[in-house]
């Protein structure tokens, strides 16, 4: 999922735990601590808020390590986690097509 984007040594990194992570409400309530003031105080706990906060928010670089993600893409609804996963590609590619200093989620 690492785009061919140029990344700068001493990345900030933050972890998402898959080990907590059972249904969509799980997975926001990882998400939103782990980007900490990264993200809006409003962040809305959806896929709608999570495709705003990943295309337009975050600013790279930064690597976002989803430890676990075998065992969460197990547990998480199968619609849900490719919706997820759509989003941060989107990003990847979007920072390559762009430009962009890189935001990369690395699933451990």
């Amino acid at each position: 999922m690492n785009a061919d984007v140029a990344v700068p040594k001493d990345v900030p990194t933050v972890v998402l735990d898959g080990t907590t992570m059972r249904d969509e409400r799980s997975f926001h309530r990882n998400f939103v601590p782990a980007l900490g003031d990264r993200i809006r105080v409003d962040y809305g706990k959806n896929l709608d808020a999570l495709n705003d906060v990943v295309s337009l928010e975050i600013e790279g670089p930064l690597d976002i390590h989803w430890s676990d993600h075998a065992g969460a893409r197990e547990r998480l609804p199968p619609a849900f986690y490719a919706r997820v996963i759509e989003i941060f590609q989107k990003r990847a590619t979007d920072d390559a097509r762009y430009g962009h200093t890189a935001v990369r989620l690395i699933l451990d």
